[in-house]
């Protein structure tokens, strides 16, 4: 049996509406953001996708983001507390995975990044540059940014 080093492993887990700017957009304007994010790891095709979302633009996720764990939740900040439930499962991911991409800069991530990075796994955030909350200057992290409107090949 043939056993993978986990720091092989990476997982992106992402707020599509925080990524995209609303919750309400296209299949196009997902799959634009899918190839930003596979743009910059360094191994997209073994990479784990995890995408949250509202309801309001299921079908565009499921379209727009094949091969992808989708889950949606309605209401105030759903997309977010799906986000933030998933991140808080430390034990398991670092378990799994060596390194992290959060998709979305939403301030209520702050807290379980942290709680990743003081793990010991790596984290990068992948926002928006008009999205990144403030409190996470204070982190150890990298922050790649994006941008959704702009045209890339797909």
């Amino acid at each position: 049996m043939i056993k993978k080093n986990r720091d092989e492993f990476v997982c992106v887990i992402c707020d599509l509406e925080n990524l995209i700017g609303g919750g309400l957009y296209t299949a196009q304007e997902v799959r634009m953001v899918k190839a930003q994010i596979e743009g910059i790891l360094p191994h997209w095709k073994t990479a784990q996708y995890v995408v949250f979302s509202g309801e309001r633009s299921k079908e565009a996720t499921r379209f727009g983001w094949e091969n992808a764990e989708v889950k949606f939740k309605d209401g105030d900040n759903g997309a977010d507390l799906l986000l933030v439930d998933r991140l808080s499962d430390v034990d398991l991911l670092k378990r799994s995975y060596g390194e992290i991409y959060v998709g979305g800069g939403d301030g209520k991530y702050r807290e379980p990044v942290a709680k990743l990075i003081d793990s010991g796994l790596k984290v990068t955030l992948v926002v928006r540059e008009d999205s990144i909350h403030r409190d996470y200057k204070s982190l150890n992290l990298d922050v790649v940014y994006i941008n959704p409107i702009e045209q890339v090949a797909i």
